[in-house]
Parts: C-alpha cells; structure tokens; sequence
C-alpha cells in the first residue's frame, strides 16, 4: 500500500514539474531556418530566437 502512494506521489510531482516547465501545446511545431538563424512554428508561424539554439520551449503565438 504504502508502495503505491509513493508511486502515486512521484506520478503527480513528475507530471506538475513537466506541466510547469513548458507552455508548448500540441500544436508547435518547431523549425529552424537556418538562412534567418531563427526557429519557426509550422502550425502557427510565430518565428523565434533562442540563446543556446536549442527548440523552443514555449509557444510564441499571439493569441487574439
């Protein structure tokens, strides 16, 4: 019993951790244009720049 709470625990504290870590939906889909040294959206089209060139982690879409 005492097992599972404990699995239930570490389960909930991993998901809120990666829940808060990023706001990227479903829907971003980075790309990067190297030409532009930018990263773009294939969803939405909202292009970025990153400091360390790595995928963006949060969705640059404006949103109405």
């Amino acid at each position: 019993m005492v097992v599972f709470v404990l699995l239930a625990v570490g389960t909930f504290a991993y998901l809120w951790w990666k829940w808060h870590r990023t706001t990227l939906t479903r829907d971003c889909r980075w790309r990067l244009d190297k030409a532009a040294g930018e990263w773009r959206c294939a969803f939405c089209g909202a292009r970025t720049r990153t400091e360390s060139g790595r995928t963006p982690r949060h969705c640059a879409r404006r949103l109405p």
